[in-house]
Formats: C-alpha cells, sequence, structure tokens
C-alpha cells in the first residue's frame, strides 16, 4: 500500500532444511476465504515479484502464505516459507553524509501514514480488519488481526527518532504475541540505533529476511504529467470506487480493506482516481506532515498496465506536494538484486527524480511449522 503498495521483488536466504511453512492464520472462524486467497500463492523461500507481477517461486512448489506486489505496486515481501538456500545480499551500510532531519522523514513518513491507517481502519464499525496500533520506541507498530501475515503486521521507525532499548524491542514482539499473531516484521534503517538493535530481534526470533529500498525527492525538478490521462483527487464519497481498484490491483482479500479506504478524506491525506474514459482503472494516495510527503496505494488494473499510469500517477503527486508546500518526498519498493535484476516501480521512481537514500533490511519472524 508505498510507499505501501506500488511494486517490486525481494530476496532473502532461508535456511535448508527447515519445513515448509504455510504462513497463514485467520483468528477469526468465518474467515475461510483468507486462507483460499493465500493458499493460491505460489510457495516462495522468502519471496518476490516479477515485473510481471507474478511470484518468484521457490524450488519447493506447493503453497504458502505470500502476499507479493504486482507490477504498480510499491511493497513486496514478506517472509511466508522456508526451504533451500537464497542467496541474500549483503547488509545495507549506513550512509553518514545523508542529512539526519532527512534520514528521520525517510522512516517516520512511513510509519506516520501506517499509524494512520491502522488508526482509522480501527474506527471502521466492528473493526472488520481487527486493526491495531501502538507507538513503541520513537516508531510505530500496526497489525491486522484479520489475516495473520508479515506485510500486515510491521514495527516502521524503530529506533530512528530515538535510540531504542530492549524494552521496545521486546514490547514490539508481545505486540503481535498479544493480538494472537504468528508473523511480523520490524523494519531496521542502516542507521537505526543502538548498534545492539539486531541481537536484541535475533533473540525473540526475527531472522534477516529481504530488503527495501528507501527513495527521496527534493521537489526542485519536476516533470509535467500526461495530459492525456485523467487523474482526479477524490474525496469520501468515491471511496469504495477508490477501494475496488485497489482490492481488485493487488488481489487483496476483502477484509483488508479498511487500511486503504478507511484514510480517504481524513486530514493530512490526497486520494488519487486515474480514467479511462468513465472506467476507474488506477489508482494512488500521498500523506502530508508537515513539509514532507509519503507516497504510496499506487495500483493499475491488469488491462490497463503499460500505458504511463504509474509515472503520471507519480508526478502528480509530486506537482501536488510542491504545491503545497513540501520540501521532501519519501517512497520505498523492493531492491533489485542479482536474481531479480529488473523492479519496474524503482525504475519509474528514478525515472521521476526520485534518488536511492539506502536500502532498509526487514527483520522476520515466521513461527515454525506445529509439530
Amino acid at each position: 500500500m508505498g510507499g505501501i503498495f506500488e511494486h517490486s521483488r525481494t530476496l532473502g536466504r532461508a535456511t535448508s532444511g527447515l519445513a515448509c511453512y504455510l504462513g497463514f492464520k485467520s483468528s477469526r472462524p468465518d474467515q475461510s476465504h483468507l486462507v483460499r486467497w493465500l493458499v493460491r500463492r505460489p510457495c516462495m523461500v522468502w519471496a518476490a515479484s516479477r515485473a510481471s507481477g507474478f511470484a518468484v517461486p521457490g524450488p519447493l512448489g506447493g503453497a504458502a502464505a505470500i502476499y507479493y506486489s504486482r507490477r504498480d505496486a510499491h511493497c513486496p515481501l514478506v517472509v511466508a516459507s522456508f526451504g533451500e538456500e537464497w542467496e541474500m545480499s549483503a547488509p545495507a551500510a549506513h550512509d553518514p553524509q545523508l542529512d539526519p532531519d532527512v534520514a528521520y522523514w525517510l522512516e517516520m513518513s512511513e510509519a506516520l501514514a501506517y499509524r494512520d491507517s491502522a488508526t482509522a481502519a480501527a474506527e471502521v464499525p466492528a473493526n472488520p480488519a481487527g486493526a491495531s496500533c501502538a507507538a513503541i520506541g520513537g516508531g510505530v507498530a500496526f497489525a491486522l488481526t484479520v489475516i495473520d501475515f508479515g506485510f500486515f503486521n510491521r514495527v516502521v521507525g524503530l529506533g530512528t527518532a530515538q535510540p531504542a532499548t530492549e524494552d521496545d524491542v521486546e514490547a514490539a514482539s508481545q505486540f503481535f504475541v498479544h493480538l494472537g499473531l504468528g508473523q511480523s516484521v520490524v523494519h531496521a534503517a542502516p542507521g537505526a540505533r543502538p548498534d545492539e538493535l539486531v541481537g536484541w530481534l535475533n533473540a525473540r526470533g526475527y531472522v534477516a529476511g529481504a530488503r527495501w529500498v528507501k527513495l527521496r525527492h527534493d521537489l526542485q525538478e519536476i516533470g509535467t504529467p500526461n495530459p492525456t490521462l485523467r487523474i482526479e483527487r477524490i474525496g469520501a464519497s468515491q471511496a469504495e470506487t477508490w477501494g475496488d481498484v485497489v482490492m481488485a490491483a493487488f488481489e487483496m482479500p476483502e477484509p483488508v480493506r479498511p487500511i486503504g479506504t478507511a484514510t480517504i478524506g481524513r486530514a493530512g491525506w490526497i486520494h488519487y482516481l486515474g480514467f479511462e474514459g468513465d472506467t476507474p482503472v488506477s489508482t494512488a494516495a500521498m500523506r502530508l506532515e508537515d513539509d514532507v510527503a509519503w507516497l504510496g496505494y499506487g495500483g493499475t488494473l491488469d488491462a490497463f498496465r503499460g500505458r504511463g499510469w504509474q509515472t503520471a500517477m507519480f508526478l502528480q503527486r509530486l506537482v501536488d506536494a510542491r504545491d503545497r508546500g513540501c520540501r521532501l518526498a519519501i517512497t520505498e519498493t523492493g531492491e533489485e538484486t542479482e536474481k531479480s535484476p529488473v523492479n519496474h516501480s524503482y525504475r519509474n521512481m528514478l525515472r521521476t527524480g526520485f534518488e536511492l537514500a539506502y536500502a532498509r533490511q526487514n527483520w522476520v519472524r515466521v513461527p515454525t511449522q506445529p509439530g
């Protein structure tokens, strides 16, 4: 949902000999359709999506709980099954030249966007997504109990706004445990403090998964959005239409819909729909905080891909961010690797003026297979 959904691929390493774990569990007895949605996904070793929108299969075959993003989505990943060994790229190095204020917003703009998304989803009557969030160690933990899957159960910003403590890491771990969730992901930026953070995560069952790249745009030079593509800013009256496109573009299960739609019309957010004729075909969103914009939720229906919608949505949001007084825009996507060398979303980001800030490690916890 790129910042949250705009595409990518990811790679990690799983230890040979570990059992394939079907990584899903619904906390609600009436959610069998979620299981069907997850089982349709190919078995993966850590997981990633190709530019074609199909998951990269692991050597085991079968099925596993993998959420993969489609061609117009930013965020990929997450660990869902184990099997043969795949290589993972070397750990990201912290760039000491990165401005501390920029480093802060690279993580916290995303963290605050997910805080808003989870809070708004929890306010939907009966909270159908089981949304929950908490401030932990200067970062944000959020979860959807309707689906036990790491992509929707994450911690962003830990060790960024302030040094984390071991108590913070324990609180993050217990946030998911108390919600009955087995899968979760903690993002750790290269400059996350202190150095002991990784050891504390390891001690609680978190292992290195794939990396995402964080990108920034200084809004000084922005191209002109394609005038032949019709993009509209929308309000709450079009929330369901926007949600329909997002759900179809990312093939997401219906119960998670509020994590995207509930912020439409909320202060600080701008949501977009792209139309071909009268048909809504593409989505995007942007959240503004102070003078920083976070970009996410870019998705396009299958039949309308390859027509420039993602680039147009990026440019429109960048223009709107600049016109509203922002000095910086932030987004993220999956890292290009030797085995997944082409991420079209990443290249579209570079084409529209984004610059790579760093690659961020994902620390992933998936329970072992019972028995």
